[in-house]
């Protein structure tokens, strides 16, 4: 049996009696042992090229908007996967409402189904799709108010507030009604500093964000804007290292 893209939905209805649930119960245990059993040798997996004959292009970064539609940053451009067709998206140098880069990293939905891209190590674009354009963040070197210092290296969106984790200058937050960046935490942060300013990885989980350092991993509390420090280097899967490279649910 090939996985595909179809989803299978059947529904069960069951009745109030007692003999109906026990054979019934007993029908699904045999049904789904019969099943886990063959699926090591039924998986089927399909590969997809981009374009025509390429083969070479690595992807870095994978999301899903709302409307179903696959993003994919590559080290040759943004595509845009719809089922049956790509849709490649690249710098332009007489376009400055194109890609900043055709080098993509990090791909991340918002809870408004917007699209946002990080093509250059300092810099963030949200994609406008009536337009087929790009808005870019953090791009303007004379306004120094709004510029990152390091290398970004991970962001998360949260009702108009994006977190921004970089490579050496610690967590960022840009208000997107204010316009206003701040370097919020980092190892200097007095009360509340970081386990490092050299940040991996980030998530968002309610209302707390998980912040992945090269020294372990903290959690601030957005409510209270505390931060809470975990030390792995304890557990014996980790015994070595307490860098955190990736954080999910």
């Amino acid at each position: 049996m090939m996985i595909n893209r179809a989803t299978i939905k059947t529904i069960f209805f069951l009745n109030n009696t007692r003999l109906f649930k026990k054979y019934l119960l007993l029908f699904l245990i045999l049904a789904t042992s019969q099943t886990v059993s063959g699926l090591d040798n039924r998986i089927e997996f399909e590969r997809i090229f981009f374009e025509e004959g390429q083969v070479k292009t690595s992807v870095w970064a994978i999301a899903q908007d709302s409307t179903g539609f696959m993003w994919f940053g590559t080290n040759n451009g943004l595509y845009k996967y719809d089922a049956y067709t790509f849709k490649r998206f690249t710098h332009s140098d007489q376009d400055s409402t194109t890609l900043l880069s055709n080098i993509v990293r990090n791909l991340v939905i918002d809870q408004k189904n917007n699209l946002w891209v990080q093509s250059s190590s300092k810099t963030l674009s949200r994609f406008i799709p009536k337009d087929g354009a790009f808005v870019h963040y953090f791009n303007d070197p004379a306004d120094s108010a709004l510029v990152i210092k390091n290398t970004i290296s991970s962001f998360v969106v949260k009702n108009d507030t994006i977190w921004i984790g970089t490579f050496n200058s610690g967590l960022y937050r840009y208000a997107l009604a204010t316009n206003k960046l701040e370097n919020i935490y980092n190892e200097s942060t007095p009360d509340s500093p970081i386990s490092s300013n050299w940040i991996h990885s980030l998530f968002i989980d309610n209302n707390y964000l998980w912040i992945g350092t090269n020294k372990g991993l903290d959690r601030l509390n957005l409510k209270t804007a505390t931060i809470k420090h975990f030390d792995l280097r304890g557990h014996l899967w980790n015994r070595f290292s307490n860098s955190i490279k990736a954080v999910c649910k």
